[in-house]
């Protein structure tokens, strides 16, 4: 049986990126030029040795990039207190889109290495918050995301609650 959404994470312009690397803007890693600043991003947070960024391509408005300024490829490259920020950061930008967008859920990881479809030689963690009914006639028809604002737009409305990175996330959540 063919699957209903036989094309439904299709990035077909990402290609470019991946299988010409020569026609990107920077040779060095994609993140770490970013971190460098060496080229732009809608950056959402950095601190703590950790960097929040809005993904180029997301499947859903608000889908997030966490990851280390220091490249490591490997989730066992990180050191214990790198595992504690990521985790910090990944909860507060949870925290950040709940407050700001409403998700009703949301989908968390990463792809460590080609095979797994990693696209980038820099661990990064996915934040993608997920709607209900967010697809509709254009995504299902014809095979295109739709995202309901631009990137400089939901940047703006994540940057007016930025307090949530004052907060402790686990402070709620630990058990006597």
């Amino acid at each position: 049986m063919e699957p209903l959404f036989p094309d439904y994470f299709l990035v077909p312009h990402k290609k470019e990126y991946i299988t010409h690397p020569e026609k990107r803007q920077t040779k060095k890693c994609i993140l770490c030029s970013i971190r460098d600043r060496d080229i732009s991003s809608y950056e959402v947070f950095r601190g703590n040795g950790i960097i929040i960024i809005l993904n180029l391509y997301p499947y859903t408005s608000g889908h997030g990039l966490i990851f280390p300024e220091r490249h490591v490829s490997e989730y066992g490259e990180l050191s214990l207190q790198e595992v504690i920020e990521i985790n910090k950061k990944i909860l507060q930008y949870m925290r950040l889109l709940e407050i700001a967008q409403r998700p009703k859920g949301f989908n968390v990881g990463f792809n460590q290495g080609r095979e797994a479809g990693g696209s980038i030689d820099h661990l990064h963690f996915h934040v993608v918050p997920r709607y209900p009914r967010e697809l509709n006639f254009i995504d299902l028809i014809g095979k295109t995301r739709v995202l309901l604002e631009p990137l400089d737009q939901t940047l703006a409305e994540l940057k007016k609650h930025l307090e949530v990175f004052n907060e402790d996330p686990f402070q709620s959540k630990l058990v006597e």
